[in-house]
């Protein structure tokens, strides 16, 4: 009669176990949070970055807990921002983005994703990549200079970019026979376009998961060289037009470019 209640024991137990490392997970990254903000206080902020990883890390174990850990990535960012590890930030902002995505349609996702942007914004400013906030007319000094004169767009009205070498200065792309592409950003570097394309695509997966990306680089002449980050393929103008539409609805710059 005694094999029943053990019997039973051994039942309960995996629900004893899930229970008690659910709480122990619980306590750690909340004792994780509180000692990287506390670091962010003293502006250590390689602790900063230590304690909120292992706060993500057991976070992300337990149930219903992506509120936590958006806001979490959120205050990651902040810190890779304030300590000028911006390819780290994006890095970052990218993990943030995924969560809000799975997420969408939850009532706390929008003032995330307001965070999101404003952070996203800042820091296309301190890189100076053009795609967000466009940093305008400026002359080359780093490696992450923008290409001087492009702008998010102001509306949602599209032009046709004309085939390299019908513009000044090569100043318009082309993409490969037969595909359509559309320009998304422009960079110093190859290194930090491919940077750039994870993250909009992280950003934009609705219109970008499907897709792979080209890069084209072209000398402004004393305006400096820089390397245009474009996504392909579409199959005609119209289709990659309409993705261009929706994204400069989101304030993102974007040119059609035609097969070339």
């Amino acid at each position: 009669m005694a094999a029943k209640p053990i019997s039973l024991l051994w039942l309960a137990l995996p629900v004893f176990i899930c229970l008690w490392t659910s709480q122990v997970h619980a306590a750690r990254w909340q004792d994780h949070r509180t000692a990287a903000l506390r670091a962010v206080e003293q502006a250590d902020y390689a602790k900063a970055i230590e304690q909120f990883g292992a706060a993500i890390y057991y976070a992300q174990k337990l149930p219903a807990a992506d509120r936590d850990i958006a806001g979490l990535w959120e205050n990651l960012t902040a810190v890779y921002l304030a300590d000028a590890q911006l390819d780290r930030a994006w890095e970052s902002i990218g993990h943030w983005n995924k969560v809000l995505v799975a997420n969408a349609g939850q009532p706390w996702v929008a003032e995330q994703q307001s965070l999101l942007d404003r952070m996203t914004r800042i820091l296309f400013k301190e890189t100076r990549m053009v795609g967000g906030e466009g940093a305008g007319e400026e002359t080359p000094t780093g490696d992450l200079s923008p290409e001087p004169g492009l702008k998010p767009a102001e509306s949602p009205s599209l032009a046709l970019a004309p085939a390299e070498g019908q513009a000044p200065n090569g100043a318009q792309p082309t993409v490969g026979p037969g595909a359509y592409g559309i320009h998304l950003a422009s960079y110093g570097s190859e290194a930090n376009a491919r940077q750039g394309w994870a993250v909009l695509q992280a950003r934009y997966p609705d219109l970008l998961e499907d897709k792979t990306f080209a890069l084209r680089p072209v000398d402004l002449g004393d305006r400096g060289v820089f390397v245009r980050l474009i996504a392909v393929p579409f199959p005609d103008s119209p289709s990659a037009g309409t993705a261009c539409r929706d994204l400069q609805h989101r304030a993102q710059y974007c040119a059609v470019v035609p097969p070339g």
